[in-house]
C-alpha cells in the first residue's frame, strides 16, 4: 500500500498480503481483520525500514503497511499533503 495514504484511503488484505512482514503482523491481522474486506485509512506512520497503518474500523490497533493493498491509487498531489511526506523533504534538504 501507498505508504503516504491520507485519512479515508481505502485498502485491503488479500491472502498473499496477509503473509507479507512478520509472523505477529500475520497474527494480528488474523485476529483482529478479514481478508477481502475493505478498511479506511485513519493514518500511517512511516518509520525507517517500516511504515505503521492505523484503520479506522480498529482504533489504537497498529499494522504493518505491508499486509495492505490499496484499492484505488492516491494521486501524488495526496502524497505530498501527508505530513511524513513533508517531513522527509524538510530532512533531505
Amino acid at each position: 500500500m501507498n505508504i503516504f495514504a491520507n485519512k479515508g484511503h481505502k485498502v485491503s488484505i488479500t491472502n498473499k498480503s496477509r503473509l507479507a512482514g512478520y509472523k505477529y503482523d500475520t497474527e494480528k491481522i488474523d485476529k483482529n481483520l478479514k481478508i477481502g474486506n475493505v478498511y479506511t485509512v485513519d493514518h500511517t506512520e512511516v518509520g525507517g525500514s517500516s511504515t505503521a497503518v492505523y484503520i479506522q474500523e480498529t482504533p489504537g490497533i497498529p499494522y504493518n503497511s505491508c499486509n495492505f493493498i490499496d484499492m484505488v491509487t492516491q494521486s501524488n498531489e495526496l502524497d505530498e499533503k501527508h505530513q511524513y511526506f513533508i517531513d522527509l523533504n524538510i530532512l533531505k534538504n
